[in-house]
């Protein structure tokens, strides 16, 4: 034999159709009103009234006053999201740039395996220093990073860096191995 679940039901009976048309409007509206709805209330209706007699639509200033205010803060946030976006893509160029000009030398790419450490930029990365490592089949970089937040820029933005160092060493005819890590 099988088993039945049961579960509460809310039954919601629809107007009357004898109803007028106002009615069945304020009817409507008196279903529908949320709890916000009736904290905008002005005068909170008395015991004796019906919900449908007080009910009046609210006033949309103090939401619009509220939307204007979110809408301004937000503004803020992306013009910062952004600005910060637009510093890391200028920053993934200028490495990748850098980066492949140093690989690309035929003077190094004679002389076999380098390695360099060099210090980044404190203003743009502080208390950063990449590692890098060429060979002629393999260009291993390795960001050393001692601020947090500075490392969570790096590896959220990683993917963008590899693209653009890719990007560089294949329009200067670089075939390597390449692979990025961050500590």
């Amino acid at each position: 034999m099988s088993r039945i679940n049961s579960r509460p039901v809310r039954v919601i009976a629809s107007p009357a159709p004898a109803q007028s048309t106002s009615a069945s409007v304020r009817t409507r509206r008196a279903r529908h009103a949320d709890f916000a709805t009736l904290l905008r209330r002005d005068d909170p209706p008395s015991r004796d009234a019906p919900f449908d007699h007080h009910h009046r639509e609210p006033s949309h200033e103090p939401a619009q006053d509220l939307a204007q205010h979110i809408g301004n803060a937000s503004q803020r946030v992306v013009a910062a999201v952004l600005r910060r976006e637009q510093q890391m893509l200028e920053l993934a160029h200028v490495l990748a740039r850098h980066i492949g000009e140093f690989a690309s030398n035929a003077a190094l790419r004679e002389a076999g395996h380098w390695e360099v450490i060099l210090r980044i930029d404190p203003q743009r990365l502080p208390g950063t220093q990449l590692h890098l490592t060429l060979s002629p089949a393999v260009l291993l970089l390795r960001f050393d990073v001692q601020a947090n937040d500075t490392r969570e820029l790096l590896l959220h933005h990683a993917g963008l860096l590899e693209r653009e160092l890719r990007q560089v060493l294949a329009s200067q005819g670089e075939a390597r191995t390449l692979e990025l890590t961050v500590h």
